[in-house]
């Protein structure tokens, strides 16, 4: 009897490992097409791996189960960035922690509920467990409906620049002329000196120039 409890342990290794696999590339997908893209991937994806596991038998073969969790897990690996950067995304940045901490409990209150209320059904079942593998599928279906139908399907952009480096004209008070000055930082839009200003400066031009020129 331990044996086949280590062979069913061993069985569900595969959907550990493509959860990891599948967990960077929901975030860039995430970053460059928006979340309801993976969403999409992630409830088709778990429905796939489910479905062939709802006629599964003590008889099925042990590919069939590979395939299931694979597929199943790739798309676990999936659902979890999209659900964060929608939580997050859409409140203010001093809030951002509060949304990170509500998504976070909701998804361990989740697997919590997901564990005794399956746990049950699976339990209340026998050794088929037909029903528990049915509500999954019916979950995973969901997914992709809400992130079809709530997500966003644009990529989040990126906020404007508020300073860019652009080149700058000094006014040189020996000579007058005016010498550009190269790696400023300054706002986007080019800086203008008011007339005031502008023939201020002139006249200390002309006036530094006169006194090098007496000087002389």
């Amino acid at each position: 009897m331990p044996r086949r409890y280590l062979e069913a342990g061993l069985y569900t290794l595969p959907m550990a490992a493509m959860t990891i696999i599948a967990s960077p590339h929901s975030g860039r997908l995430v970053g460059s097409r928006g979340t309801r893209l993976p969403l999409r991937i992630a409830g088709t994806a778990m429905a796939l791996g489910l479905l062939p596991l709802t006629w599964a038998t003590v008889t099925t073969p042990g590919w069939q189960l590979l395939a299931g969790y694979l597929v199943f897990g790739f798309g676990f690996g999936m659902v979890n960035t999209p659900i964060t950067n929608t939580a997050v995304s859409r409140l203010p940045r001093s809030r951002a922690g509060v949304a990170a901490a509500i998504a976070s409990t909701s998804r361990q209150v989740g697997a919590a509920l997901g564990v005794a209320v399956i746990g049950a059904v699976a339990s209340a079942s026998g050794p088929t467990t037909h029903a528990a593998w049915w509500i999954m599928l019916t979950l995973s279906v969901a997914v992709l409906l809400i992130g079809h139908l709530t997500a966003n399907p644009d990529a989040p952009h990126s906020p404007p620049r508020a300073h860019r480096l652009t080149p700058v004209a000094l006014l040189n008070p020996i000579s007058g002329t005016h010498v550009p000055a190269l790696n400023r930082t300054t706002p986007s839009r080019r800086l203008r000196r008011p007339p005031a200003t502008r023939a201020r400066a002139a006249r200390t031009g002309l006036s530094c120039r006169a006194g090098s020129a007496g000087g002389r």
